[in-house]
C-alpha cells in the first residue's frame, strides 16, 4: 500500500480551512448548518464580489451601515434544490461542485464563454461619449477582444466571425468596475434577461420577437451582465487579489480616525523599543500635531488671492480656441462626442485652460496659469474623496492636459511641480492599462453588431489608445525638450498606433463607416515591433497625427540612444540603428514636402511634423555637447585657452556632419518663422536650432576666410535637391547665407541671426515658456 503520509499535511490545512472559513461564516450557512445558495445577492454585494446571504438588509450591509437594496430585474433565476440524478451520481469533482454553486478549486478554474449573440441587441442611433466613464467599457477586454467566437459556445452554424480570425478568441476580463453608462445610452428601454443564456440555437421568429419596441442601444444592464457571466463560478471572497479594490465614498470604506492608544501599559511599549536609535523626542510629537490641527482648520493648499471663474461664455470660447489651434496638433479628445451631457466638467475646464493660451481677450494668460493651478488640486481632491474618479478615463486626459501646460507655462515653479508629478498620468495609464491592445483592429470589423455599436466600440478603443500614446509621448518630452530623464521605455508601449484622422473624427456612423477600411497588419503593430522593421514610411501613410508624433518620437529615441552608447562603448548594433532611424526620417521628410503625397489635411500638424524631424536630424549628426552651458559659457568667457580649443577641435572633428546639423537648423529655424506653429514643443525646439546656428558660427564659422568668387549657399529653403547646400557639406567652400538674414558668420550677421530669432520665438507666445527663451536670447544678443 502506498505510503499517504505526505498528504497528510494538505488534508489538516484543507480542514481548517473549511472548518474556518466555511463553517463558521453565518452568511454561508442555512439553519441546519449547510451551504446555502440564494437567488440574487444585494448591489452592494455584488459590487463588493462577497458573498451576501439574501437577507433584508443582509448582514454584511446591516454590520457596516450600508444602504442595502436589490435590483428590481428578472436577470437570474431562483435557486432551486437540486434532485441527484444518475449523472450527477457518475460526475466528477469538478462537476459536481459546479452543480452545487461552489467554487472550483484554483487549478481547475475556467471561464465560461458566452455567446455574442445572446446579449446584444439592436441599436438605435445614437452619439457615443467616452468622457465619463464610457470607456470602462473596454477597461477588462482581454488582448483577444470582448466576445467569444468558439464553436463549443455558440450554435455551430452560426459564426459571427469568419474562420480566419480564430486567433481573436478571448473572453471579457473582470477586472472592471460595473458603474459606468450612468446616462450615456439612456435613449431606449432596457434589456431585461429573462431568458436563460442557452446556446441552443433559436428560430429566427424567436429572435426577432426579443426586443419589443424600436431598437435599442448597447444598455448598461446588457454589458454588466456580459461582464457577470464571464466567470464561472463566482469569486470567492478570500480568492480576492490585493488591488482588486472597489472604490467607494472615502467616508464609507476609508473611513479615518486614529484609535485610543493612551491606556496601552508601558510594560507592553518596552517590549517593542528595541533601542536601535535615539528615543523620538516630544517635540516631534507636538510638531506634527500642532501642524495637523493647522491642516484641519484651514485648506489644504494656499489660497488664492481673489478666486473668480470665468463665466460660462468665456469658458466655452477657450473651448473652442482648444479645437481650432491644439487639437489639430494632438488630437487624442474624441471631438465629436467631446461637450455633451456626459463629458465630466473637469475635462472641460482643462480643455479651456489650454484653449485660453490662445486667447486674445484681456489677462487670458493669467486666467490659464490660474485655472490649472485650480484643475491640479480639484484633481486630487476628487481623487482623495472618491477612488473610482482615479479610475475614469476623463480624469487621466484631464491630468495630461494640465502637466503639458504646467510644463509649458513658463513659470518654474509650475515646471517643478509638473517634475514631482511626473509619473501621475504615466501610474494612471498603468491603471486603466492604456499602454495594452485590448481590442485588435481587425476585431470591430468582424464584430456582428450594428453599424452603430460598432462606431462606438472602436471610438472607445481608439480613444483609449491615443490617449496612452499622449501621455508617453509627454514623458519623452521631458529628454527632448527638457534633458531630464523619461520614466517609460518603448518595450512598455504595447498598443498598437493609432488609425488615421478621417475616421477618428467622422461625426456619425454613417460617415465612419464610409472609410476604407486600412486596418493591415502594418497598422496594427506596436512601437516596438516597429524598432525592428524598415518600413517606417509604409506605416507613416497609415497612421494619423499622433502616430505619426510617436513614429517620430521613437526614430528620435533610437538616435539619442546610440549616442549615449557611443560615448562609453562603440556598439556595432546602436550604429546599425541609428542609420536606420536617421535613413528614415530624411525619407520622410522627403514626403512631406513632395506635393504628390496624400499628407495631412492640417498644416499645423505638417508643419509640426517637420521641426521634430528636423531637430531629430540635428542632433543626430551634433557632437555630444551640452548646447545652453555650452553657449553661455562661451559667452561670457568662461573657458580657458586649452579648454576653447577641445571645444573647436570637437566641433571640428567631423566637419562634414556638424555642417549637415547647421543646415537642419536652419531649416527648423525657417519653418518655424514661415508655419503657424502650435505644438507645445516648437519653442524648445527653436531655441536648440538657434544655439546651433550660434554656436557654429562663434566656433567656426567667424574664423573662416574665403575667396571674393567663392559661392553663396543658400540654407534654410525647401528645396530639397539644392546642389550648392551638397557641396558646401562636402567642401566647407561658400558664403553661407539664411533667408531675410544674411551671412550669419560674422558678428553682424550672428547679431541679425538673433534679432530674428526673438521675433520668430516672440511668435509662439501661447506657451509661456517661450517667455523664458525670449529672455536667454535677448541676453546673447546684448553686447
Amino acid at each position: 500500500m502506498p505510503d499517504q503520509s505526505v498528504n497528510l499535511p494538505d488534508r489538516d490545512s484543507l480542514a481548517r480551512h473549511y472548518a474556518t472559513i466555511h463553517q463558521s461564516n453565518p452568511q454561508r450557512r442555512d439553519a441546519t448548518g449547510t451551504r446555502r445558495r440564494i437567488s440574487q445577492a444585494c448591489k452592494p454585494c455584488n459590487l463588493s464580489k462577497v458573498r451576501c446571504d439574501g437577507g433584508q438588509p443582509c448582514r454584511r450591509c446591516e454590520k457596516n451601515h450600508t444602504d442595502c437594496h436589490y435590483e428590481a430585474s428578472g436577470k437570474r433565476k431562483a435557486a432551486e434544490p437540486s434532485i441527484p440524478t444518475e449523472d450527477s451520481r457518475n460526475a466528477t469533482p469538478v462537476e459536481s461542485c459546479r452543480e452545487k454553486g461552489e467554487i472550483q478549486p484554483p487549478k481547475l478554474q475556467k471561464r465560461a464563454r458566452i455567446p455574442a449573440t445572446e446579449f446584444l441587441p439592436a441599436q438605435a442611433p445614437f452619439q457615443p461619449n467616452q468622457h465619463q466613464a464610457t470607456p470602462e467599457t473596454l477597461e477588462g477586454i482581454s488582448d483577444n477582444g470582448p466576445f467569444d467566437a468558439s464553436p463549443s459556445a455558440m450554435n455551430e452554424n452560426y459564426q459571427p466571425f469568419s474562420t480566419e480570425h480564430t486567433e481573436l478568441e478571448g473572453l471579457w476580463d473582470m477586472d472592471i468596475d460595473l458603474n459606468f453608462f450612468p446616462s450615456l445610452f439612456d435613449l431606449g428601454s432596457g434589456v431585461e434577461w429573462n431568458e436563460s443564456h442557452s446556446s441552443a440555437p433559436k428560430e429566427p421568429e424567436q429572435l426577432a420577437n426579443r426586443i419589443i419596441g424600436p431598437p435599442t442601444p448597447l444598455t448598461p444592464a446588457a454589458m454588466a451582465e456580459i461582464y457577470n457571466d464571464s466567470r464561472s463560478p463566482a469569486i470567492e471572497e478570500e480568492a480576492m487579489e490585493p488591488r482588486q479594490y472597489q472604490p467607494s465614498s472615502i467616508y464609507v470604506d476609508a473611513q479615518l480616525s486614529f484609535p485610543d492608544m493612551e491606556d496601552i501599559a508601558a510594560e507592553e511599549v518596552d517590549q517593542e523599543d528595541l533601542a536601535h536609535v535615539p528615543t523620538v523626542m516630544n517635540s516631534v510629537i507636538d510638531q506634527m500635531t500642532q501642524l495637523a490641527l493647522t491642516i484641519e482648520a484651514k485648506s489644504t493648499y494656499p489660497p488664492f488671492t481673489e478666486l473668480r471663474i470665468p463665466p460660462a461664455p468665456i469658458i466655452n470660447a477657450w473651448v473652442q480656441l482648444y479645437f481650432e489651434h491644439f487639437h489639430p496638433v494632438f488630437p487624442f479628445l474624441h471631438k465629436p462626442s467631446f461637450g455633451n451631457r456626459d463629458t465630466h466638467w473637469l475635462l472641460i475646464f482643462a480643455v479651456s485652460a489650454i484653449g485660453a493660451q490662445f486667447s486674445g481677450l484681456p489677462h487670458s494668460q493669467d486666467c490659464s496659469r490660474a485655472m490649472n493651478e485650480m484643475i491640479r488640486r480639484a484633481g486630487s481632491y476628487l481623487c482623495e474623496n472618491h477612488n473610482q474618479n482615479g479610475r475614469e478615463l476623463w480624469l487621466t486626459q484631464a491630468v495630461v492636459l494640465n502637466q503639458m501646460a504646467l510644463r509649458y507655462s513658463g513659470e518654474r515653479r509650475a515646471l517643478e511641480v509638473a517634475e514631482l508629478l511626473q509619473a501621475l498620468p504615466i501610474t494612471l495609464a498603468r491603471r486603466k492599462r492604456l499602454f495594452t491592445t485590448y481590442l485588435p483592429h481587425e476585431r470591430v470589423s468582424h464584430l456582428d453588431l450594428p453599424l452603430d455599436q460598432k462606431w462606438q466600440i472602436w471610438a472607445i478603443d481608439e480613444e483609449r489608445r491615443r490617449t496612452g500614446f499622449a501621455i508617453w509621448l509627454m514623458d519623452s518630452a521631458f529628454e527632448s525638450d527638457f534633458d531630464l530623464t523619461t520614466l517609460m521605455r518603448v518595450h512598455e508601449m504595447q498598443n498598437s498606433i493609432p488609425q488615421e484622422e478621417k475616421p477618428w473624427a467622422a461625426s456619425s456612423a454613417q460617415i465612419w463607416a464610409g472609410f476604407p477600411a486600412r486596418m493591415t497588419a502594418k497598422s496594427s503593430q506596436n512601437l516596438l515591433q516597429l524598432a525592428s522593421d524598415t518600413g517606417w514610411t509604409t506605416t507613416w501613410n497609415k497612421t494619423g497625427v499622433l502616430g505619426k508624433s510617436a513614429i517620430l518620437q521613437q526614430l528620435l529615441s533610437i538616435i539619442e540612444e546610440s549616442r549615449r552608447q557611443s560615448l562609453y562603448c562603440f556598439s556595432d548594433t546602436s550604429v546599425a540603428d541609428c542609420t536606420v532611424a536617421v535613413d528614415a526620417l530624411r525619407q520622410i521628410l522627403a514626403m512631406t514636402y513632395d506635393q504628390g503625397q496624400e499628407l495631412t489635411s492640417d498644416l499645423k500638424a505638417l508643419g509640426a511634423h517637420r521641426i521634430i524631424i528636423l531637430s531629430a536630424l540635428m542632433k543626430s549628426d551634433l557632437p555630444e555637447t551640452p548646447l545652453l552651458s555650452t553657449v553661455l559659457k562661451l559667452k561670457y568667457n568662461r573657458y580657458s585657452n586649452s579648454e576653447l580649443v577641445r571645444l573647436k577641435r570637437k566641433w571640428s572633428s567631423s566637419p562634414q556632419k556638424t555642417r549637415q546639423a547647421v543646415i537642419c537648423a536652419a531649416d527648423l529655424f525657417e519653418t518655424v518663422r514661415s508655419t503657424y506653429c502650435t505644438h507645445y514643443s516648437a519653442p524648445a525646439l527653436l531655441f536648440q536650432a538657434v544655439l546651433v546656428l550660434w554656436l557654429y558660427s562663434s566656433l567656426l564659422g567667424q574664423s573662416q576666410e574665403f575667396p571674393s568668387d567663392a559661392p553663396s549657399v543658400i540654407i534654410g529653403t525647401a528645396n530639397r535637391s539644392n546642389t550648392n547646400q551638397d557641396q558646401w557639406v562636402a567642401t566647407g567652400m561658400g558664403r553661407v547665407k539664411i533667408p531675410g538674414v544674411g551671412s550669419f558668420l560674422s558678428p553682424l550677421g550672428l547679431d541679425n541671426l538673433l534679432h530674428h530669432s526673438i521675433s520668430a520665438m516672440g511668435s509662439l507666445k501661447w506657451w509661456g515658456i517661450s517667455k523664458i527663451y525670449l529672455q536667454l536670447l535677448t541676453r546673447l544678443r546684448a553686447k
